[in-house]
């Protein structure tokens, strides 16, 4: 099916979109992310006592990179995790 649009635009707005890095797995994307925008924030969650903190790519990178070090280090290698 034909458009009239050229590939790339978005409808609802009516403006280009970015152009995105393809990616092959979660980890990579998270990689792109912490390498193109290292301080830009990722996620923000709200602490027990209200506080909110902003965790930004980098640092959500380095906690997964930990993440996957511990579990390595406990013998959880090359199996899928639910």
């Amino acid at each position: 099916m034909e458009t009239m649009y050229p590939r790339g635009t978005n409808l609802k707005h009516n403006y280009p979109l970015y152009e995105v890095k393809p990616f092959s797995s979660i980890r990579e994307m998270l990689d792109l992310a912490a390498e193109e925008a290292p301080d830009t924030v990722a996620y923000k969650f709200k602490g027990e006592e209200g506080t909110v903190t902003e965790v930004t790519y980098s640092r959500f990178r380095d906690a997964v990179d930990a993440l996957g070090t511990g579990m390595a280090l406990l013998g959880l290698r090359n199996i899928h995790i639910i």
